[in-house]
């Protein structure tokens, strides 16, 4: 059994391209590495092209989606509730 910071330091992920490094995103600072598919096709498959999307940055259209108003979103953000 290994340790997360073990598992991720095996020269196997970064041989097989495991994980892909990216240099910055919005919201974060620094580098910061992603999990990429665990398999490989032999096209070469899946691959990451961008950073994950800002935490919350669709909040409004999926309360919308649900029922919420504009109103209740907006009381939501005033209460630092989302």
């Amino acid at each position: 059994m290994r340790t997360l910071p073990e598992a991720l330091a095996d020269t196997q992920l970064d041989s097989r391209n495991l994980l892909y490094k990216h240099k910055n995103a919005n919201g974060i600072n620094g580098e910061f590495s992603v999990p990429v598919s665990a398999f490989k096709f032999s096209h070469g498959g899946a691959k990451v092209t961008s950073p994950p999307p800002v935490m919350g940055i669709n909040n409004k259209d999926i309360l919308l989606e649900l029922g919420y108003s504009s109103e209740e979103i907006d009381a939501l953000k005033a209460n630092h509730s989302i």
